[in-house]
């Protein structure tokens, strides 16, 4: 999420009438996946993608059986049977007493004409798979019992259950329209900051220490300088997403995740690089770890278990437990549009993109954590390897908990939402930006009077010992 003004995932300035909006406008955004995307849940969320009853459980949808539905109709405190196909569907042949209601119109109807939020709710389509996505959207408006028709209306006539036709009811464009968030003068303001202050600061903060760093060759200074590119150029698209409307909103959304996504994981690694190579040796084969004299033995010199891998697979197992926190959320929808100082923006939040970012991300992050788990297990030798799928995961699931914290924390307040994560992302770069000056000396950023040395690949030192320390002319 960003902020209201630059639309991010999921808004989009309003360009026609609300309701206009809400049923005929359709987002590129909306309802669909970028192909590499359908890719990637594919294969992470196999084989239960590729069933109907797989997809009710990786949305986290209880589904109801067509007979199970049969008898609870016939009961006298029967369920309310939504049904989300098209009107000429309907017309054919729906369940007695259901209700036709446009996709696009759930959350409006449901705010302000919806039943009881006790009342069980059952979502019908023609094949049980947009009942689901149906079925996420009204609980996500706080219905306790929701559920979708297994197999949908096929099912349901192939169980030889009554399908009888008739018109859909008239539904005024008022109650389709939805769900309207005015925001007081502070909390605009809040989204104005977040927007053209807070971002504009922290994307220029970040090239201006990628050019810092262009010219260092150590490693630790190249990872961290690629992670501020990546995240800068993420920004950026995150901001032609919202104010260039070029129909290639899914991609640049994309693209913002991925700089995200990619500083989370050469970031870290650059830093933990720092600590190595300049403080700790840990993986020099030749040097004296620092902490060896914690150790007592040293496994770079005798046979004995070393606790440095010992750490990094309680690491591991850890940021396992983290990863299953967004897997147990059961995905939440969401559609209204917010007013920032006159202008109505669209917010979404579709099933597809949650499923990306609460179950794609983490599964990923569990596959190389796996990955990182096996080549710790093998030996000494392969704790360098182990770290390239171990900052990978973390990557990925530091955006997958920090959406999924925000997510659900400010559910009803979306500003705060995208405030937060703006300043959030600002005190990361501001840190980058700390860390460089704190160390400039050593890094070779701003070398000390009576010496012109610079770090090199091979000596990330900017002043080895076996180097000549030289003044400059003068």
């Amino acid at each position: 999420m960003s902020a209201p003004f630059e639309a991010p995932a999921g808004m989009h300035r309003r360009t026609q009438p609300a309701f206009r909006q809400a049923t005929t406008h359709r987002d590129p955004r909306n309802g669909t996946l970028h192909p590499a995307a359908v890719l990637v849940l594919a294969l992470v969320a196999l084989p239960a993608a590729g069933c109907r009853e797989g997809h009710a459980w990786i949305v986290g949808v209880d589904e109801l059986a067509p007979q199970e539905l049969g008898n609870r109709l016939s009961r006298p405190d029967p369920p309310l049977v939504v049904d989300l196909r098209d009107p000429a569907a309907f017309r054919s042949g729906h369940i007695a007493g259901a209700l036709s209601l446009p996709m696009q119109g759930i959350e409006g109807w449901f705010t302000r004409l919806g039943p009881a939020r006790d009342r069980p709710i059952v979502t019908v389509c023609r094949g049980g798979w947009r009942s689901v996505e149906g079925a996420a959207r009204i609980a996500a408006l706080g219905y306790l019992e929701v559920y979708s028709l297994a197999g949908g209306m096929a099912a349901w006539q192939a169980a030889d259950l009554a399908a009888v036709p008739g018109e859909p009811g008239h539904l005024p464009p008022a109650l389709l329209r939805p769900p309207h968030a005015r925001y007081d003068t502070f909390h605009q303001l809040v989204g104005f900051v977040s927007g053209f202050v807070v971002k504009p600061a922290y994307v220029l903060l970040a090239l201006a220490l990628a050019f810092l760093l262009r010219r260092q060759r150590g490693r630790d200074l190249a990872l961290i300088r690629w992670s501020l590119v990546a995240f800068a150029l993420g920004e950026g698209a995150c901001y032609l997403n919202s104010f260039l409307a070029l129909g290639l909103g899914l991609l640049w959304d994309g693209l913002h995740q991925l700089g995200m996504i990619v500083m989370g994981m050469l970031l870290p690694w650059g830093l933990w690089a720092f600590l190595d190579e300049r403080v700790l040796r840990f993986s020099a084969p030749d040097a004296t770890c620092t902490v060896q004299r914690l150790c007592g033995r040293c496994w770079k010199k005798d046979e004995v278990p070393c606790p440095g891998q010992r750490m990094l697979l309680f690491l591991v197992a850890a940021l396992g437990v983290l990863a299953a926190l967004p897997l147990t959320l059961a995905l939440r929808p969401l559609c209204m549009i917010q007013t920032f100082y006159g202008t109505d923006w669209s917010y979404s939040m579709t099933v597809e993109r949650l499923i990306v970012h609460f179950r794609v991300y983490p599964a990923l992050a569990l596959v190389l954590l796996a990955a990182a788990l096996a080549l710790a297990l093998a030996g000494r030798r392969q704790l360098g390897r182990a770290l390239v799928p171990f900052f990978a995961a973390f990557g990925f699931l530091s955006f997958a908990l920090l959406r999924f914290l925000l997510y659900e924390t400010y559910r009803d307040m979306h500003v705060w939402a995208d405030f937060w994560e703006e300043v959030t992302e600002l005190v990361a770069v501001v840190g980058v930006g700390a860390f460089l000056w704190v160390f400039r000396r050593p890094l070779g950023l701003s070398a000390p009077p009576g010496r012109t040395c610079a770090p090199t690949r091979s000596s990330p030192d900017p002043c080895p010992s076996n180097t000549p320390r030289t003044s400059p002319p003068a």
